[in-house]
C-alpha cells in the first residue's frame, strides 16, 4: 500500500514540477517555436492527405478499355473478381505463339499477324458472347414472370394487392 501510495506521489510531484518549468521557461521563450513547428507539422500531413488523395483518384481514372475490360469480366465471372491483367497477358501470350509459329511456318508477316489477331481476338468475343447469352437468359426469364403476373392480374378481376399477394 506504501508503495502505491509513494509511486503516485511521485508521479504527481514530477509532473506538477515539470509543468511549473514549462510556465516558467517554456511559455515565454519556446512557445511560438512549438507553435510554429506545430503549424508545419499539421500542413505537411494536410499536403500528404490530398496527395495520397490525388493518387487515388489517379487510380481509380482507368483507361477506358481497362474499364470495359474489367466490366465484362466482373459481369461475366460467377464468383470472385477476376483480374484484367491476366486476361490481357492471356491474349497476349496467344498473339505471341500463334505470331512465332505462322512466321517460322509461313514467313508472311501480314498474314501471321492477320491471324494472330483474329486468334487473339478469340477470348474477348467468348467472354461477349457469354454476356449475350447471360443477357438473353435474364430477358426471357423476365418476360415468362411478367407473363404469370399480367395473367394473375386479369384473373383475380384486376385487383393488383390480391395479384402481388398471391
Amino acid at each position: 500500500m506504501y508503495t502505491i501510495l509513494e509511486a503516485m506521489v511521485k508521479i504527481v510531484s514530477f509532473s506538477l514540477v515539470l509543468y511549473g518549468l514549462w510556465l516558467l521557461v517554456g511559455s515565454p521563450f519556446l512557445q511560438s517555436e512549438i507553435e510554429s513547428l506545430f503549424r508545419k507539422w499539421k500542413r505537411k500531413r494536410k499536403i500528404r492527405r490530398l496527395q495520397e488523395l490525388n493518387t487515388i483518384k489517379e487510380e481509380k481514372e482507368k483507361n477506358a478499355i481497362i474499364q470495359h475490360l474489367e466490366l465484362l469480366i466482373n459481369s461475366v465471372s460467377k464468383k470472385e473478381k477476376k483480374s484484367v491483367f491476366n486476361f490481357i497477358f492471356l491474349i497476349i501470350i496467344i498473339f505471341l505463339v500463334t505470331f512465332t509459329i505462322l512466321i517460322s511456318l509461313l514467313g508472311d508477316l501480314v498474314l501471321s499477324i492477320s491471324i494472330s489477331c483474329i486468334f487473339a481476338a478469340i477470348p474477348y468475343l467468348t467472354i461477349r458472347f457469354r454476356l449475350t447469352t447471360l443477357r438473353l437468359k435474364t430477358q426471357f426469364s423476365f418476360l415468362t414472370e411478367y407473363h404469370n403476373v399480367v395473367q394473375s392480374y386479369q384473373s383475380t378481376g384486376k385487383d393488383i394487392y390480391y395479384t402481388i399477394l398471391k
